[in-house]
């Protein structure tokens, strides 16, 4: 869905937060999809991360 870089998708946060990186996570569809929507989820509570990795969602539509 993006195929070009950005410098804020850091999907790999150590535990510390943030965004200034690159995305190492990704979701893979077959042709039989159409994404229509993706996000990388950066909520925190109190600065705390359940993972430290950010879930990465997409929404896919059957083709």
């Amino acid at each position: 869905m993006h195929p070009v870089r950005a410098p804020d998708e850091l999907s790999f946060h150590a535990f510390k937060g943030g965004d200034v990186g690159s995305r190492i996570d990704f979701i893979f569809q077959t042709e039989h999809f159409i994404a229509t929507e993706s996000a990388i989820d950066r909520t925190a509570r109190d600065r705390r991360y359940p993972s430290d990795h950010y879930p990465v969602t997409a929404v896919l539509r059957l083709k």
